[in-house]
């Protein structure tokens, strides 16, 4: 295992380089905030809104029509705000300190791995990612979804290097763990696909028995925390194990495979009016948009199944298009493309080779990387996964730029320093 500087090491780290991109970043975003702020809700926020209403009513969801899409987390965030009936400018300010916060979490934890000009890099490219630009003015989960993310992986990987079994950090990471998914319910899943592969791998990989075991306790006690969450969602539903009621639906689009058409979702106004679409669609969403939740994701369900099974190759080609979409935001079916991805596409195109990079080097020699920066890996590779399936935004993607900041660091830092090692022995 490479040799690490210790997490307790502060010659690397003045004081003033933290607080310094915590201020920065909370200026930029601020600024951001007000400048394009309005009473006009957009895009997802009228949604957050109405939870934290109805969380002060005791419930985040319509008690009479249960549609759980998202989790508690961020309208628990908005509900005093909402009950003090202040300004939205404020509940959007907010976003400047998440913000703020995971470019901090982020340069904490990649100065372990990689050093200072690192770390400094990732927290600024993270604050400066055009999608956190464009979103984060508004009422949005992906700022309060990254620093989640980003203090996670502080956590993580404090917890996965300490010599003694540390009983607080695998809680406190558990906790962080159960914060990320109830602010981004996805990550369920993702928590119970690392409780089972680590503990398939427990007896088959020795170096990281450790390690392994204490991921399959944060991964345990992170489920176990949610439980709450889960018995409330199954009060509402009857099913076992619901993190949303929106799958269905997404898997609709994602296998429909009329003319056209590329998995790209629409709204059932869309689906209803669009000459495009109305053909295909209308006839059908308009039988089932007034159903119970729970019943229409199953008719959405259904239908997605038959659609798989008519057009599978179809449905190939509509995934590769998610994945473009989570990269790239195109291509949508139609619409017309616009210039809006293109920060994003000229920002994620050499992040994309640093990745592709990055994980060539981890496999050709794996034991040079840390076993918490494998975990982390595993878990964003998850996450995309998952996202992939349904259809994707860059906002999807960006969420997980902590985890991908810091597996890129420590894999090049580390493969710079070994190469630089070999070519002194050899030349002397």
């Amino acid at each position: 295992m490479p040799t690490l500087p210790p997490p307790e090491s502060k010659a690397l780290s003045p004081r003033w380089i933290p607080l310094t991109l915590a201020a920065g970043t909370f200026a930029l975003y601020a600024l951001l905030s007000w400048l394009c702020h309005s009473d006009q809700l957009v895009w997802d926020e009228a949604r957050y809104l109405d939870g934290a209403t109805w969380m002060l009513e005791g419930s985040y969801v319509q008690r009479d029509n249960p549609d759980i899409l998202n989790g508690p987390a961020y309208p628990a965030v908005l509900a005093p705000i909402v009950a003090a009936k202040a300004s939205l400018i404020w509940a959007r300010l907010l976003n400047a300190l998440f913000m703020s916060g995971a470019a901090v979490f982020i340069y904490l934890t990649v100065l372990r791995y990689a050093g200072r000009r690192w770390a400094i890099a990732a927290s600024l490219l993270l604050a400066l990612h055009p999608n956190f630009l464009r979103v984060s003015p508004y009422l949005m989960t992906e700022p309060l979804t990254v620093l989640c993310l980003s203090a996670l992986a502080w956590s993580l990987t404090t917890t996965l290097r300490r010599p003694c079994t540390p009983w607080l950090w695998m809680v406190l990471t558990a906790l962080l763990f159960t914060t990320l998914i109830m602010t981004r319910v996805i990550f369920g899943h993702v928590a119970s696909v690392m409780l089972i592969a680590s503990l398939a791998l427990l007896p088959l990989i020795k170096i990281w028995r450790i390690q392994l075991a204490r991921v399959a306790v944060i991964s345990a006690l992170t489920l176990a925390f949610c439980i709450p969450y889960l018995s409330y969602t199954k009060g509402l539903t009857g099913q076992n194990l619901c993190w949303s009621t929106g799958g269905g639906e997404l898997l609709y689009w994602m296998t429909s495979h009329h003319p056209g058409e590329n998995g790209h979702w629409f709204s059932y106004e869309d689906a209803m009016s669009l000459p495009d679409l109305a053909p295909h669609h209308g006839d059908f969403i308009r039988s089932i948009y007034k159903l119970p939740p729970l019943e229409r994701d199953g008719l959405f369900a259904a239908a997605a199944k038959r659609q798989l099974q008519e057009a599978p190759r179809q449905a190939l080609i509509n995934w590769i298009s998610n994945i473009s979409r989570l990269l790239f935001g195109f291509p949508r079916s139609f619409r017309p493309e616009e210039l809006g991805p293109l920060p994003i596409i000229l920002f994620n195109v050499p992040l994309l080779f640093l990745g592709i990079l990055a994980g060539g080097l981890m496999l050709r020699s794996p034991r040079s990387v840390p076993p918490e920066i494998w975990f982390l890996t595993f878990l964003g590779l998850v996450y995309l996964g998952g996202s992939s399936l349904p259809s994707g935004l860059p906002r999807h993607f960006v969420v997980i730029a902590p985890v991908f900041w810091l597996v890129v660091a420590t894999v090049l830092k580390s493969s710079v320093s070994v190469s630089l090692i070999s070519s002194k022995k050899t030349e002397g």
